[in-house]
């Protein structure tokens, strides 16, 4: 006859100390048994000397699943996240001590996948980045420290793709380049606050080509620089 030797779990609760007395909870958590191993289970929560909670995660079986959330010394939250298998799974978001949010971004089963947004210590959006699979695809915008458009980009699989604009404050354009697979091609112009243009360049795999001229506030050439290979050839002044 054969017998089943199942061994039932056993449930242990772990605590660490800052201190010989035991006073002061540096950590708790829970491990469950079973034979000869040993995994984190449930809750387990990490502490500051001065008492306020640093770290909250919450385990299954050794992974850590659902809502994890680290702290400032202070008490306020500086990250906050959520997990499925181990994995980092739906919107996490970072905090600055002061409570305002530092970035949010979505995680599918441990890759980043979605909009990507930074914001500044006071508030305002700072970027702002789609990802696929871990890397940035399609329009990514930068912000000035108002909240404003500075800069618009594109991008192909991690690499700068399309056009590149950045603007003024009164957001009126002040540069258009193009790239493509990560090199500057194409026409790359330069604009005065006044709408003027002021630069005009040619590009070629990241080398300017040709012509370049420079413009005066008032529409006027007053420069020209012939290139080849990024290389300048002559250069003419004009009055």
């Amino acid at each position: 006859m054969l017998f089943s030797c199942r061994q039932e779990p056993k449930v242990e609760v772990i605590k660490q100390w800052f201190d010989e007395d035991s006073t002061m909870l540096k950590k708790k958590y829970l491990v469950v048994i079973i034979g000869q191993d040993t995994f984190l289970n449930g809750m387990s929560n990490e502490y500051f000397q001065n008492g306020n909670i640093k770290q909250s995660v919450n385990y299954d079986h050794g992974l850590m699943v659902g809502q994890a959330n680290s702290y400032f010394k202070n008490g306020l939250i500086m990250t906050k996240q959520s997990y499925s298998k181990g994995l980092l799974h739906g919107l996490s978001k970072d905090f600055y001590e002061n409570g305002n949010v530092k970035l949010e971004v979505t995680y599918e089963n441990g890759i980043m996948n979605g909009d990507m947004i930074e914001y500044s210590f006071s508030g305002h959006k700072s970027k702002s980045i789609i990802l696929v699979s871990g890397l940035k695809n399609g329009p990514s915008l930068i912000f000035d420290s108002l909240g404003n458009i500075y800069t618009r980009l594109s991008y192909k699989n991690d690499v700068l793709d399309g056009e590149m604009t950045s603007f003024y404050p009164d957001g009126k354009l002040s540069l258009r380049r193009y790239y493509k697979n990560g090199l500057k091609e194409g026409n790359a112009q330069t604009f005065y606050s006044n709408g003027e243009l002021k630069l005009f360049f040619n590009y070629s795999k990241n080398k300017e080509e040709g012509k370049g001229l420079l413009y005066d506030s008032l529409g006027k050439v007053i420069e020209e620089r012939l290139y080849q290979h990024g290389e300048m050839k002559s250069y003419k002044q004009f009055k």
